[in-house]
């Protein structure tokens, strides 16, 4: 898919925490690279960036080793602040993961976009605080280790 004619999408993805290897505190980046390459082939733009980056929001227990499901909502091609309607505006999927023989299953399940569409209303387009950070970049014309305060040596 070519990156410059994507358009910002949310993107839920329900999977078995215990499903994503490596560390438990990774496991976000390790399903934003999975589906991005593999659905999207396109790398996980995770870094903070005034053009545009994507971010995946953190569920809670994400990073248990109890074999649990959760949802991760995925916002892509981040390029501005929406408020909650401009959001719901925008092209949503959901999928149903698993990893079979070492392999990523995405399983599109478009039955339940009205439900997940209303449960992450409650998450702010491309996270708040890095909203902040990316504003403080544009607006001040910082780079991101200036806009988090992290001293330059």
């Amino acid at each position: 898919m070519d990156r410059s004619q994507q358009q910002p999408q949310r993107v839920i993805l329900h999977i078995c925490v215990t499903d994503l290897p490596g560390s438990p505190q990774n496991r976000h980046n390790v399903l934003g690279n999975a589906f991005c390459q593999q659905i999207l082939k396109r790398a996980f733009n995770n870094k903070l960036q005034t053009s545009k980056y994507d971010y995946m929001h953190l569920p809670p227990n994400f990073d248990t080793d109890k074999s649990v499901r959760r949802w991760f909502v995925l916002d892509l091609d981040v390029n501005c602040r929406l408020e909650k309607d401009e959001v719901l505006a925008l092209h949503h999927q959901v999928y149903f993961v698993s990893r079979q023989n070492n392999e990523w299953v995405f399983i599109p399940r478009p039955q339940y976009l009205v439900k997940a569409k209303d449960y992450c209303t409650t998450y702010c387009w491309g996270g708040r605080q890095e909203q902040d950070i990316v504003e403080k970049m544009r607006t001040q014309g910082l780079s991101i280790e200036e806009a988090l305060g992290i001293p330059n040596h």
